[in-house]
């Protein structure tokens, strides 16, 4: 199970079809107000989760390569969330997989792999204050 917290004021689609993009079996979209279409090119998020069928160590070794057409590489430290701290991922900060720009942290979860993650900006405050600090997931 993973447990998200986030503002009152935000919305909330998650897809457990296991249809998502990426191999994603379960999709997760924030926004607030109103979520945008997910099929919509170019959406923009306040905050994107996923549980990716694939390994951790699969997973990270494609964040340097894949990335924005940005010419700057992505910085990339391990990172453990604060209720979860012997889970020790990474955080991505700049150009994300998917030609995306934000902050991105990938925890490995049994067989598979957490992505949590902010498009832009915009919302990193929050991000950073509110939803790192309380995410949490079942190791």
């Amino acid at each position: 199970s993973l447990s998200i917290a986030y503002p009152k004021t935000w919305s909330g689609y998650v897809d457990d079809s296991g249809n998502g993009n990426s191999g994603a079996v379960l999709s997760g979209y924030f926004y607030p107000g109103v979520v945008p279409a997910v099929s919509k090119d170019g959406a923009v998020f306040a905050l994107r989760v996923q549980v990716l069928n694939q390994p951790y160590s699969q997973t990270v070794s494609t964040l340097g390569s894949s990335g924005s057409n940005s010419d700057t590489p992505p910085q990339i430290v391990p990172y453990a969330l604060p209720k979860l701290p012997k889970v020790v991922g990474v955080k991505v900060t700049g150009a994300l997989p998917n030609d995306e720009t934000g902050t991105m942290v990938v925890l490995p979860l049994r067989s598979q792999t957490v992505e949590i993650w902010t498009d832009g900006d915009q919302f990193l405050s929050d991000f950073n204050n509110i939803i790192l600090p309380n995410f949490s997931f079942s190791p």
